[in-house]
């Protein structure tokens, strides 16, 4: 009797394993819509954004913004669709900074640049809101990124240069 159970055991346990996980998996996967004209979505900040990687990718889907900075404070936000317009707002979000609109830097729409009046800090974040085809994207990135070591000897934390 022992035996008959503990067969039984083997049998059921895999089968009870693959259909949790195959049901977990059905319950926590999100169905994708596609994205509509008017519609609002938010970016995702990737991992290249929470260390001193020197870039920053905030992504939806197929959607993907790539923020970089140069030494003199440039910042740079690259995309391979063809953006309508680029606003970020960067510093304490307590102080709640005033939004700022990037230029485009070509006629395709996938450069956008904005001098930056002081390198962040450690403790800054970026808001971000982009419009392609009528479709706003946001969000929200630690200024983490932009420390790296390069940047850090034309800038340093609070003894940031203020450019005019």
């Amino acid at each position: 009797m022992n035996s008959r159970h503990r067969t039984a055991a083997w049998i059921v346990t895999p089968l009870l394993a693959l259909t949790g996980w195959l049901v977990a998996d059905f319950y926590a996967v999100s169905s994708s819509r596609k994205a509509t004209t008017g519609e609002s979505h938010p970016l995702v900040a990737q991992s290249n954004c929470r260390y001193a990687s020197g870039a920053c990718d905030l992504k939806n889907e197929d959607f993907v913004l790539r923020i970089t900075v140069s030494g003199t404070a440039l910042l740079s936000v690259r995309s391979a669709l063809p953006l309508e317009g680029v606003f970020i707002a960067v510093g304490n979000p307590s102080d709640k900074p005033p939004p700022k609109k990037l230029r485009s830097q070509d006629s395709g729409g996938s450069r956008w640049l904005l001098q930056l009046d002081e390198f962040p800090t450690d403790n800054d974040r970026m808001l971000l809101v982009a419009r392609s085809a009528g479709i706003d994207f946001f969000g929200e990135a630690p200024t983490t990124f932009l420390h790296t070591e390069a940047s850090s000897a034309h800038f340093t934390g609070s003894d940031a240069v203020t450019r005019q």
